[in-house]
């Protein structure tokens, strides 16, 4: 690969897509469920969980141990699909494991103004994820391991902040900036995802009562976030104009409007999709689909623009133009927006009625420049590593592949129909094959770099390098989800070859799978479930 000391954030990818024949996803299969196992031992070697005693010590979501908190009780809810049958190795105890990273205690709550979410939140990331951990688990004994009674008290934090996020101007001032309060990492939409996780689990009769009336306040939460993209549409072509102008526009920082992932529009939009795919027909909230739908076509529209590449934001950052090269992450740049593309593509009423050339193009070219800039020095993790690069290939083939609904490209997915001849698209692998190929093959890679593989590698270590979106547990969990993949492949390549069988979405085992597929953590996105 090439250095990265010329000064581009990526190295030269010179790795070799993969061939879905069934012995190479059965070698994949094993080495990822392996890969888990190891990148478990890893973590619970180097950074073991903290003392309960230790209020402070137990961090957020984001980057702290309440973000492998999460990735445990994920690998919980994947458990079937990481260990072959003939594996006489049992699993970890991984509902035992998650509880260690969950904080016991009640902190002082932490919200500053303008960011309700619990993602960057001690206080309410820890209340947040002992609601979830205290739904019984897949494999609940009631002998063994019953989860403790829910303290009221976190149910109250979570009522209260869901009450001031529903007053809170669209932009704050923050430490000097004014700034959005919308985006997934920090704003609005981070705590819409977690009550809409909340809302999924399964709770007794008692914890369910106390917390429907913080579900019903959702329809007004999307309401203040779909304002709040209204007027900031309309203060960009104030200060601005019509250039790059979007039906929707969330404030960033301090006059910027953000594009990418967790900091921006295309992490907002992927939530708010899930919620709309759970909506009831005729609800306020389905109203919304046509705005984020132009939304999404504009955006479409500035990537096809710029070759495949989405800025960090409009206007951009002094900082963005001095880069050598615009960033390729799910956080900030052309992942987060395939991987809303993914999300569109698993919402019916989006497919069936506003889908265009322009969202085809987009994948298309998005797709090439995370291929060939997507493998970045910054190491293996989701937020801005090869395992987040390589997950919007994961949703997308699902999209593509096993949509009920799926509607015939406008073009191939990966090649336009100007670049490629009859011959050779005839050649070609369905699309949602060639989206898995490419992201098996940077998941492969996620197995060669620091913290997981501890021999000298290009990549550098991850600032958190165990942490949810920087480190090792957010890999783990891209992990586990292509386990689910290469399984639920497996079934259809298992049902071709006994019956000719093609329509595996009607097949029970193979919609079984389908329930497993769980997401990009805090993003949701799946066409199922969501769950965590």
């Amino acid at each position: 690969m090439a250095s990265g000391s010329e000064g581009l954030p990526f190295y030269e990818n010179k790795l070799q897509s993969f061939t879905l024949d069934k012995r190479t996803l059965l070698e994949t299969l094993k080495d990822m469920r392996a890969a888990i196992r190891q990148g478990i031992e890893v973590i619970e070697a180097s950074h073991p969980s903290p003392s309960p005693r230790e209020e402070k010590a137990f961090g957020t979501i984001c980057d702290g141990h309440l973000g492998i908190g999460l990735t445990y009780l994920r690998l919980e809810y994947q458990s079937a699909y990481l260990k072959a049958d003939d594996d006489e190795n049992p699993l970890p105890n991984f509902r035992k494991l998650a509880h260690a990273r969950i904080n016991p205690h009640r902190l002082d709550p932490d919200m500053q103004p303008g960011r309700p979410s619990p993602v960057v939140s001690p206080s309410l990331g820890a209340a947040v994820m002992r609601i979830i951990a205290h739904s019984p688990s897949p494999h609940f004994n009631p002998g063994l391991d019953a989860p403790k009674h829910l303290e009221k008290g976190d149910v109250e934090e979570l009522r209260d902040i869901v009450q001031i996020a529903l007053q809170q101007s669209y932009a704050v001032p923050f430490r000097g900036h004014s700034m959005g309060g919308d985006e997934v990492m920090t704003g609005r939409t981070g705590l819409l995802w977690s009550m809409s996780n909340i809302q999924r689990h399964v709770f007794d009769t008692v914890t369910r009562r106390e917390l429907d009336p913080i579900f019903e306040e959702m329809p007004k939460l999307v309401d203040a976030i779909m304002d709040a993209g209204r007027v900031g549409a309309e203060e960009y072509r104030a200060k601005n104009g019509d250039a790059n102008a979007l039906p929707l526009m969330w404030l960033w920082f301090d006059g910027n409007y953000g594009l990418g992932g967790m900091h921006g529009m295309t992490g907002i939009l992927a939530i708010l999709l899930t919620i709309i795919n759970d909506s009831p027909a005729g609800s306020t909230t389905r109203s919304y689909l046509p705005q984020i739908a132009r939304t999404i076509i504009a955006l479409s529209k500035l990537c096809i623009s710029l070759n495949g590449h989405l800025p960090m934001s409009i206007p951009e950052l002094p900082s963005s133009a001095a880069r050598a090269s615009p960033l390729v992450q799910v956080c900030h740049g052309t992942p987060g927006l395939l991987y809303l593309l993914a999300c569109a593509r698993n919402t019916s009423e989006f497919v069936k009625t506003y889908w265009a050339p322009e969202c085809d193009e987009a994948i298309r070219l998005g797709s090439e420049r995370v291929w060939v800039e997507g493998l970045l020095i910054k190491g293996g993790g989701l937020c801005h590593g090869i395992a987040g690069n390589a997950w919007p290939w994961l949703v997308l083939h699902d999209a593509f592949e096993d949509g009920t609904d799926a509607i015939s490209l406008s073009g191939d997915a990966l090649t336009s129909a100007e670049g490629a001849g009859t011959a050779e698209k005839e050649t070609r692998g369905k699309p949602g094959d060639d989206f898995l190929s490419r992201a098996l093959a940077f998941l492969r890679q996620a197995t060669k770099v620091q913290p997981f593989n501890t021999k000298p590698d290009e990549h550098r270590m991850p600032d958190k390098a165990y942490g949810l979106y920087q480190g090792l547990s957010g890999t783990i969990c891209a992990w586990a989800e292509t386990c689910v993949v290469l399984v639920a492949c497996l079934r259809k390549l298992d049902l071709h070859e006994q019956s000719g069988e093609r329509n595996w979405q009607e097949d029970e085992v193979f919609k079984t799978h389908s329930l497993h597929r769980l997401g990009f953590p805090t993003l949701g996105g799946t066409r199922v479930t969501g769950l965590l």
